[in-house]
């Protein structure tokens, strides 16, 4: 998989209409940059999850979901928050700022290319009192055009044996989705930690049942 490489973030080459980010992974630490001690951990293995995902996708239709995956940790800049809380962090500001100048950039040429633009956003959760396995944050369906297909996602993963909520237990989604909706349908997806942290088979189940949904409900050009 061709890969465009940035210093804090990279750019994975697709064939599609499809989408993955990852902001939440990054393991990079630099030094002598501002951070929040007050930052949550890094979403494990949300990465694993969309390189599996993405591989099913290319295997099963040749065509290859485009991957953002930024490598900083999100202690130092969190793409999935607004800019606003690095007013006064230059550094920090200016690779929230370059990290969305490309993203929006990409979104806006596969926005002309393609009738439909899928962005699935991926991240991670530890329990709810709900126990869901998954929870798709829509902004209350603010970012989303095209309910049925994401509806009829929701429904497979059910049948599938997941418990799935749409914008529950306070999931709505946040500043990725906000910002790529203007070009294409944007789904934040929260993923439970047993799915994730488990096994390798579990994690690698759990990506295949995932990317097999999108093949068979999204329209993939």
């Amino acid at each position: 998989m061709k890969c465009y490489s940035y210093k804090y973030f990279d750019v994975y080459h697709g064939s599609s209409n499809i989408v993955f980010v990852v902001a939440h992974a990054g393991k990079l630490r630099p030094k002598r940059m501002w951070y929040s001690r007050c930052s949550p951990g890094a979403d494990l293995n949300t990465d694993k999850i969309a390189f599996t995902a993405a591989e099913h996708i290319y295997n099963e239709t040749k065509k290859r979901p485009w991957i953002f995956y930024v490598k900083i940790h999100r202690a130092f800049v969190d793409m999935n928050c607004p800019p606003s809380l690095y007013i006064d962090r230059k550094k920090n500001l200016s690779i929230h700022f370059y990290f969305f100048l490309v993203f929006e950039r990409m979104l806006k040429w596969l926005a002309k290319k393609y009738k439909s633009v899928f962005v699935f956003d991926i991240h991670g959760f530890v329990d709810t009192e709900g126990g869901y396995d998954i929870i798709f944050g829509t902004q209350k369906f603010k970012t989303v055009k095209k309910k049925k297909y994401l509806l009829s996602f929701v429904n497979y993963l059910g049948r599938k044996g997941y418990s799935v909520g749409i914008d529950a237990e306070g999931y709505l989604g946040f500043y990725i989705i906000l910002r790529a909706s203007h070009y294409a349908d944007a789904v934040q997806v929260e993923i439970e930690a047993r799915w994730r942290n488990g096994s390798e088979e579990t994690r690698n189940k759990f990506a295949t049942d995932f990317a097999q949904g999108i093949i068979n409900f999204y329209p993939i050009q």
